[in-house]
């Protein structure tokens, strides 16, 4: 989900190739513009924060309320400009006000990087002798105590 919005999103129709022919892992990096992100069209974009999910304005008001806006019944589309501010949309909010990526097709909103880590036995095992360390240390601490 796009924030601020009510129900703008980012997807890709392409499947990511995580690995070559081959079998070799293919590490990449994505990168997410404006003009990657889309409208659902599951409900109007009036951009009041006391029908947004996500728009925490204040915050308090945002935990334990059900936040819905109203039903569009709308198809998926390039998400539709913000309301500039001044104009009593999300961008007059103080988290929000460098917010507008609609008016910035092709700045770079986000970074995805997929890159392959350590087998995971390698990590068990480098946990593993941590945990070991740390027990050892509180089984010390309690002999000492007595």
């Amino acid at each position: 989900m796009a924030v601020p919005t009510h129900d703008g999103f980012v997807a890709d129709v392409d499947p990511i190739r995580l690995f070559s022919p081959e079998g070799t892992f293919v590490p990449q990096q994505i990168e997410i513009r404006g003009a990657d992100v889309f409208d659902a069209g599951t409900e109007v974009n009036v951009e009041d924060p006391s029908t947004t999910p996500i728009v925490f304005d204040p915050p308090e008001r945002f935990f334990g309320a059900v936040r819905q806006g109203t039903p569009e019944g709308g198809v998926i589309k390039p998400h539709p400009l913000l309301k500039e501010p001044g104009q009593g949309g999300f961008l007059d909010l103080p988290p929000y006000v460098n917010g507008d990526f609609t008016r910035t097709p092709n700045e770079t909103l986000a970074r995805i990087t997929i890159q392959q880590v350590p087998e995971a036995s390698s990590i068990f095992g480098i946990f593993g002798i941590g945990l070991m360390l740390g027990f050892g240390g509180l089984i010390d601490r309690l002999r000492s105590r007595k």
